[in-house]
């Protein structure tokens, strides 16, 4: 006899049942889980690599970098001070030096005013002698000495009054080189060291911010890291679901050939049973997960974006300063100094020669003036000698002991003077200068060491700006599409819905199963091949539960009778 509906049809020995749904899921579930498993493994890259710019950032953040920056903040902080120090000095030291050589030219203008009248003396002295009768030889010789002497000291002082006037042009030139030297230290260099220093400063000032930050961004993404790797673990499943709903496809294939209808009854209960529990613990445990990705997906996201406002957007990272700019112009502005310097070397070393041209004058003008006091002691002699005819020359020695009073006066001060500039010179022109010239390398070196330090730590904030934005996009790019896949795959489990059914209809046009099983039964022989097959216990629980663990012994059917009659023959 066959039973025929619309949608399905039992015969004594099975059922037609479309696997083709089954058939379905099984190989989706292998491609599901293989790409959701190798999206969260891409993750997974991503995240280390994220965190590994966290340990970057911590190292270049961290205490050490702190140190390092504020040692390199105070080491720029006091060169520049010494080096506002350093032109404070020069500058007082070539004002100093402007007032000595001052002294110095009007101690020369003034032992020249004597000289001039020494010369208006020996020709007045000249007009005396002539006009004594008879002429006088001590007179004559007298006034050839004192010509002679004029003579010498007017070429004398020619030379220093040269080297006095080349002097006060050089003290010009160096006294505006100093001016412009100054304005560009103050006006240009320290004000590109300030910015530097604020620059530096405001790194300082924000590290520690950016540290705490990036401890919060770590532990975030830490967190993240954990539940990732722990749904790939949890999608190690993916090979064991794909053999239960194998072994499940084998059930319902076994149920085409069952010795008769309660054991087909019991075939299609244990598919249900199977499908069922598959279905359920696939669903709930995919459902987790999906839910997991999607939490992931949400938290990674808004940790990722407050970390790029603040990496990127830069609301509470290091800003202001363009320190490239800064330390460009720093360059420029030194480059003017070195020049700068480089014309006081040559200002003050022609100083200095001059100087010494006069200095090496020095003993002559000394002997000019031992000469004048000499020759008015050699006047009253003569004087006292000529008697009356002598009283026209007296005044003339009168005028001669006032020069010579006059003259060591002069030298005198000529030579404080003269010692005064040598060692004015000497510090401006060798100490000053060089000590200019450090402190503006000592400068030099400190920006740059500022520079480096700033430039590095926004280098690394910069990249991991960049890095975090990178990641922005690309871990949602991994997660999302694992979590689509995932929850594609909990919707598909809902095509087996209509076989479902259809193995429940044909369940109910037969009659219940034979339980418990005998041993040595068909049945019995292929629920045991079944159940040896399943690979998980979830399947050996629901198989026991509706079988049951026991079976019933043989039956045996009693032997017939003896009739009475075959008895009397044999007894």
């Amino acid at each position: 006899m066959t039973l025929i509906t619309q949608d399905f049809a039992v015969t004594p020995r099975g059922v037609d049942i479309d696997l083709r749904p089954l058939d379905t899921i099984i190989a989706a579930t292998e491609t599901t889980f293989v790409a959701a498993g190798d999206h969260l493994d891409r993750a997974v890259a991503i995240l280390r690599g994220l965190q590994g710019l966290f340990m970057r950032l911590e190292s270049g953040l961290g205490p050490d970098s702190g140190r390092a920056l504020a040692g390199t903040a105070d080491a720029l902080q006091a060169d520049a001070e010494n080096l506002a120090a350093s032109v404070t000095t020069f500058v007082g030291r070539t004002d100093g030096l402007g007032v000595a050589i001052l002294r110095m030219n009007r101690d020369i203008t003034d032992l020249d005013r004597v000289v001039r009248t020494i010369v208006t003396l020996s020709i007045t002295a000249r007009v005396i002698g002539h006009a004594m009768s008879p002429p006088q030889a001590k007179v004559a010789s007298f006034v050839e000495n004192l010509s002679r002497m004029a003579v010498e000291a007017e070429d004398v002082l020619t030379g220093v009054k040269q080297a006095t006037a080349d002097i006060r042009a050089d003290m010009t030139e160096l006294t505006e080189t100093v001016e412009r030297l100054h304005g560009t230290l103050t006006r240009d260099v320290f004000a590109a060291l300030r910015r530097i220093h604020q620059a530096g400063q405001s790194i300082q000032d924000n590290r520690e911010a950016l540290l705490a930050a990036n401890l919060v961004f770590a532990g975030q993404m830490d967190r993240t890291f954990a539940e990732v790797s722990r749904l790939i673990m949890a999608l190690q499943v993916g090979d064991s679901v794909r053999q239960r709903f194998g072994r499940i496809r084998v059930t319902m294939d076994r149920c085409r050939n069952m010795p008769d209808a309660p054991s087909l009854a019991l075939g299609l209960e244990l598919s249900l049973a199977l499908t069922d529990g598959a279905r359920a613990e696939v669903t709930s445990e995919m459902t987790s997960a999906v839910s997991a990705l999607s939490d992931i997906s949400v938290s990674s996201g808004q940790a990722l974006h407050t970390a790029r406002e603040f990496y990127v957007g830069g609301n509470r990272g290091p800003a202001g300063v363009d320190i490239a700019t800064e330390a460009t112009a720093l360059t420029a502005h030194l480059k003017e100094v070195e020049v700068l310097l480089a014309a006081l070397r040559l200002r003050t070393e022609h100083v200095v020669e001059r100087l010494q041209h006069i200095l090496g004058q020095e003993r002559t003008l000394r002997q000019i003036a031992q000469k004048v006091r000499l020759a008015g002691v050699n006047a009253v002699v003569i004087c006292t000698h000529l008697g009356r005819q002598g009283n026209a020359l007296r005044e003339v020695a009168q005028w001669l002991r006032g020069l010579t009073d006059e003259a060591d006066e002069i030298t005198g001060q000529l030579q404080g003077s003269l010692d005064e500039s040598r060692a004015l010179i000497a510090e401006v022109g060798t100490a000053s200068v060089e000590e200019l010239s450090g402190g503006t390398q000592r400068v030099v070196q400190s920006g740059s060491d500022m520079k480096q330090r700033i430039q590095d730590i926004r280098s690394l904030v910069a990249e991991a700006g960049a890095e975090i934005s990178r990641i922005s996009v690309s871990l949602p790019g991994q997660i999302d599409p694992a979590r689509r896949g995932l929850s594609d795959y909990v919707g598909r489990l809902s095509s087996l819905d209509g076989t479902l059914r259809t193995i429940r209809l044909q369940r109910t046009m037969l009659p219940p199963p034979d339980l418990p099983l005998y041993v040595g039964s068909d049945i019995e022989a292929i629920m045991a091949e079944l159940r040896r097959g399943y690979t998980m216990e979830a399947e050996r629980r629901i198989h026991d539960a509706l079988i049951g663990n026991e079976v019933a012994p043989v039956a045996v059917e009693a032997p017939a009778a003896a009739s009475a009659d075959l008895d009397d023959i044999l007894f």
